[in-house]
């Protein structure tokens, strides 16, 4: 399974075409992202998942520098709890 990235959207799929875990992302200006939604189906919760969404969307931002702004509770909770 790959990683997939478009526009404001960064999610992977199962086999079968269904969405495991996504990120809902917006651009507030040129350097800045909004982290405005992360998604896990429920079928693969608790497993790790959000996590592995949250380090491959810090490493989308990092990639550009841009700045972050963590819109979405769970991301907001994971950022303060690696102090970013």
């Amino acid at each position: 399974m790959i990683w997939i990235y478009e526009e404001n959207r960064i999610y992977m799929l199962d086999e079968k075409g269904n969405v495991i875990c996504e990120a809902n992302l917006e651009k507030k200006d040129t350097r800045t992202v909004i982290i405005n939604r992360i998604y896990v189906d429920p079928a693969y919760r608790n497993q790790g998942w959000a996590d592995r969404t949250m380090h491959t969307v810090m490493e989308y931002i990092r990639k550009h520098q841009f700045s972050v702004i963590p819109v979405c509770p769970y991301a907001k909770a994971w950022m303060e709890k690696k102090n970013l």
